[in-house]
């Protein structure tokens, strides 16, 4: 494809996952995406075939634009609790705006095609979320920041964000308990009670 296709394609996608956000993934059709572009339904349909294939492309997107979040952190001259820190308040900002959020969507959409996933790809993307981590966290106890199991941590991390997001679909979490869970979480990884 050429710039101007990327433009419209990636134009596409940020439309739709403000759809996704709004409706979650079941309730979405291809009529909501073309009305919230404001292009054909042809137009629409030279990229994508269905929503489906239109929310796996704005989960691939997300999690490039995360992953490139991270390796610029990471290259950059910030120390590994710094990193984390924005790493952490990224979440946050994420838990304090469910609206703007995809958790709801990513939910339906793996329920929905639960029985098509390969659960060996399943396993490789939670993997891949906590190689972000712990490259932070390695880094940390490298040069003395933080003193944790790298691997056990990063593990423990995902997992506790995964079950904020979904608490965040039917509970308030205000800014107050989300930073005391961010700073139990540094403090954890400082003092090496995560092995």
């Amino acid at each position: 494809m050429g710039k101007k296709s990327d433009l419209k394609q990636e134009y596409i996608l940020e439309q739709a996952q403000r759809v996704f956000a709004q409706k979650g993934f079941k309730d979405v059709t291809m009529k909501d995406i073309v009305t919230a572009c404001n292009i054909s339904r042809g137009g629409i349909y030279l990229y994508f075939n269905n929503t489906s294939e239109i929310f796996e492309a704005v989960l691939k997107l997300r999690a490039k634009t995360e992953q490139n979040l991270c390796t610029g952190q990471a290259e950059g001259t910030l120390c590994a609790e710094e990193q984390m820190r924005h790493f952490l308040n990224a979440q946050k900002r994420e838990l304090l705006n469910p609206a703007d959020s995809l958790i709801i969507a990513t939910y339906e959409y793996l329920f929905a095609h639960s029985k098509v996933l390969d659960k060996a790809e399943m396993q490789n993307n939670f993997n891949h979320a906590g190689s972000q981590l712990r490259r932070i966290i390695q880094s940390g106890v490298d040069n003395g920041e933080f003193s944790t199991d790298p691997d056990a941590a990063a593990q423990n991390i995902v997992l506790l964000l995964e079950g904020l997001r979904i608490s965040s679909t039917v509970l308030t979490l205000d800014e107050e308990f989300l930073e005391q869970q961010m700073e139990y979480i540094l403090s954890q990884l400082k003092g090496g009670l995560l092995k």
